[in-house]
């Protein structure tokens, strides 16, 4: 597999798993559904709706990388492997500058505060086991 196929791949499963460990970070925080709505409503989050546009944007490259795939796997070229550390550095630093480009957006400031949030250290941490799930992923 070319290293840009593999990455096609990588980057979309990274995305996606940003954005699941982003949901249970506030559904561990905030387990009520109404002051979890609030806070989200507040912080900057209703870009949200466009999340499934996103995420079909995502399958898309997936989909693309895959048949790449197929066509050097038919064409018998050696693939190359991804750097790990890439997967273990990318998704906790995706998850940085969402959140705080989300409350920089919604306060028109730039808000190094979104680090201070009680989602903050939970969802960086949820970001170590997407990693290595996008990491596998892609070895397989």
């Amino acid at each position: 597999m070319r290293r840009s196929a593999a990455w096609l791949v990588a980057l979309p499963l990274m995305l996606a798993g940003t954005q699941l460990a982003h949901t249970i970070a506030y559904r561990l925080v905030y387990p009520q559904a109404h002051a979890r709505l609030l806070h989200l409503l507040a912080t900057g989050h209703a870009y949200a709706a466009w999340l499934p546009v996103a995420l079909g944007i995502a399958a898309a490259f997936v989909l693309v990388s895959l048949f790449l795939t197929a066509v050097d796997a038919a064409r018998g070229r050696a693939s190359r492997p991804l750097p790990a550390w890439a997967f273990g550095a990318l998704p906790p630093l995706a998850f940085a500058v969402q959140e705080t480009l989300e409350l920089s957006f919604h306060t028109g400031t730039f808000a190094w505060q979104a680090v201070l949030a009680p989602t903050f250290l939970p969802g960086l941490l949820l970001q170590l086991p997407v990693g290595l799930v996008a990491y596998l992923a892609v070895r397989l």
